[in-house]
């Protein structure tokens, strides 16, 4: 944090921080079960796909907004998720193949599946505008 207000007091042509594990965790032990990233940034009212670039391929970030989908096989139990591109739509025609991320080598087809997405409107303009999760 110090680095951070070192910074803007010099008057540093900053426009967005990426503030990384020693300041919002203990890097030793971590205490979060994800990682956050810069995937858009708004200018001018527009959305501007941004990628981190990083020598390990598991660090390197998808630009452009999202959707997540939850996959649900033929028997209504939660199988997978799934993230797309904004405007993507899941294809429920053809079998959709699944590769693990931390195990690419692994691969799953689901088929007769359906996709719940898992952003929901809850609040708007400060008012509830539909019940809370339980």
């Amino acid at each position: 944090e110090y680095t951070i207000t070192s910074l803007l007091i010099q008057g540093g042509p900053i426009d967005i921080f990426g503030v990384g594990e020693r300041l919002i965790t203990s890097k030793s032990d971590p205490v979060f079960g994800a990682v956050y990233k810069i995937a858009s940034i708004e200018k001018d009212g527009m959305w501007e796909p941004r990628i981190k670039i990083s020598e390990s391929v598991e660090k390197i970030t998808n630009p452009g907004l999202k959707k997540v989908y939850r996959v649900y096989n033929d028997k209504g139990r939660a199988i997978a998720d799934l993230l797309t591109l904004l405007r993507e739509v899941p294809d429920t025609e053809e079998p959709y193949r699944y590769i693990d991320p931390e195990q690419p080598w692994r691969e799953l087809y689901f088929e007769n599946c359906t996709f719940k997405e898992m952003k929901q409107l809850i609040i708007k303009d400060g008012k509830l505008v539909e019940s809370l999760p339980p």
